[in-house]
């Protein structure tokens, strides 16, 4: 599914309406601990504010455990960090039934270890972690999380946390192709003009689009496959502003 609205600022009033909907959906369908899979990114920023305020009012957050899809290798204070840029925006005080950083002070390879047996230690006896809500951003090349197009990482199959090499001149840790694709809802942000071509060559694919499949291309593929075959595939969803959607085919 995909709203198509008129800016950034509706795309974070949208996109916390949805998050709110879905925790207190999850709440009453599920039982036990509901997970939240935050990003980072300026639209995520405005929208965990939304949700520290009046829109996150009637979310059961006693009952959300926060987790992060992919952390810059940064001291805490630095304001690249995602997990800095969710605590200065007041979602963190919101009272989560816990809260789950990737450590990304450490060194990277030793910050996704950390982090994957933290992940195996929460959620024991599956393959893969099956969280209930993840945010998404897209690159203007396309890159989701932090799997960046022609990086080994897009192929990993087994692990659920990586490293990547530098972008940058940052390294960073990431969920794996197969951890993302393992939600039960994805929810895109996308906002401006620069996504606009990103958005276009994820949507239509390699052969449509004329350009190489983007990571986020093969999340959807991923994903595609899973349902086809019967597994547990995410519902997803897309919020885009006017501008990110400008190259879309009309209708």
């Amino acid at each position: 599914m995909m709203r198509i609205v008129s800016g950034p600022e509706e795309v974070a009033e949208e996109g916390a309406r949805f998050v709110a909907e879905r925790l207190v959906a999850s709440a009453e369908e599920l039982t036990g601990p509901i997970s939240l899979v935050l990003s980072g990114g300026r639209t995520p920023a405005r929208l965990y504010s939304l949700l520290a305020g009046q829109a996150g009012a009637g979310v059961p957050w006693g009952r959300v455990r926060a987790f992060w899809g992919d952390e810059r290798c940064v001291p805490l204070e630095d304001p690249r960090s995602n997990y800095r840029m969710a605590l200065s925006s007041g979602l963190l005080t919101r009272g989560f039934s816990s809260v789950h950083r990737i450590a990304g002070e450490l060194p990277a390879e030793e910050a996704a270890a950390v982090y994957e047996a933290e992940l195996r230690d929460l959620i024991p006896g599956r393959s893969f972690p099956r969280f209930d809500l993840m945010l998404l951003g897209l690159g203007d090349d396309g890159h989701v999380a932090s799997l960046f197009p022609g990086s080994a990482q897009v192929s990993e199959t087994e692990r659920w946390v990586i490293a990547t090499q530098e972008h940058g001149d940052i390294r960073r840790v990431t969920f794996t192709m197969p951890v993302l694709a393992s939600a039960r809802h994805l929810v895109f942000l996308v906002t401006g003009q620069e996504k606009a071509q990103a958005l276009r060559m994820t949507l239509a694919g390699p052969r449509a689009s004329g350009g190489p499949r983007t990571p986020a291309g093969a999340l959807l593929e991923m994903v595609a496959s899973k349902a086809l075959a019967g597994g547990e595939a995410p519902e997803v969803m897309w919020l885009v502003d006017a501008a990110a959607a400008s190259d879309l085919p009309a209708g």
